[in-house]
């Protein structure tokens, strides 16, 4: 498996402008525009939370680390049913792929160069690198001599980060330890502990019948779809034989079970 870190850029000047206007009060917005810290803009997707009907505007606005609520990314019409999947994805490969439990990572909008791949030197024509390019690089391979960034094309991406308080858990200890019920437990006390970027599990009894209701009930299925579809797919390739890989298999499902109940439970 190839291990490859970018930068993330701040999403462009174009989006920061629209989240002055529409959610910094009028009193703040010259100030908030001309602050230089402001540029370095990075929107947390709260897919779990919106914020309170009829709230103020914050006087204390900022676009460093902004705060995206349920409720204003429908108001933009953002693609949340997408992001939804896309992390729900991205928790399973995170979860089954690389035995990390996920503790405090964040969901984050940004955007991204055009990386542009050089086979040759310049006088080869520019294509764009592809992940199997990627893994096929020798180790220390130095990206910078045969990549460039063209930052006039910068797509909004959905990236991942802050790791480091994530812990690792080797599947052979936990299955010798029968451990799998403890494993489950710390997991979702994980999902549960995190900010909301996921969606919370929400049952159609426990609503008032109201559109964001609606959306976040959508939200959950689409998600723990996702999250269940990717993780059979991963666990598929796992090298785990005979009752282990039954009992493993089984996991990922018993994991938003608990999530289920840890929600109800407040």
């Amino acid at each position: 498996m190839a291990l490859a870190t970018q930068y993330i850029l701040p999403l462009p000047k174009v989006v920061r402008a629209a989240l002055i206007d529409l959610y910094c009060p009028e009193e703040h917005k010259a100030a908030v525009t001309e602050n230089p810290s402001n540029q370095d803009c990075l929107a947390r997707i709260y897919l779990g939370r919106s914020r309170l009907p009829n709230a103020p505007k914050s006087p204390n606005f900022t676009l460093r680390n902004f705060n995206l609520h349920l409720d204003q990314m429908m108001e933009l019409k953002l693609p949340i049913l997408d992001y939804s999947r896309a992390i729900g994805e991205a928790l399973a490969v995170i979860h089954w792929r690389a035995n990390i439990d996920a503790y405090d990572i964040e969901f984050v909008l940004g955007s991204e160069a055009e990386a542009i791949h050089h086979p040759e030197p310049a006088t080869v024509p520019q294509v764009r690198m592809k992940a199997e390019e990627v893994e096929s690089m020798p180790t220390h391979t130095n990206i910078d001599e045969i990549v460039s960034a063209n930052f006039k094309q910068r797509p909004t991406r959905l990236w991942v980060l802050d790791f480091n308080l994530c812990s690792r858990w080797d599947m052979a200890q936990v299955f010798s330890s029968g451990g799998e019920d403890k494993l489950v437990e710390h997991l979702a006390q994980a999902f549960l502990e995190n900010d909301p970027y996921y969606p919370r599990p929400i049952l159609s009894s426990g609503t008032n019948g109201t559109g964001v209701d609606q959306v976040r009930i959508q939200l959950w299925k689409v998600f723990s779809s996702a999250y269940l579809n990717k993780s059979k797919a991963v666990l598929a390739g796992s090298t785990i034989k005979g009752d282990q890989k039954k009992r493993l298999l089984e996991l990922p499902q018993s994991f938003i079970a608990r999530c289920i109940v840890g929600a109800e439970l407040g």
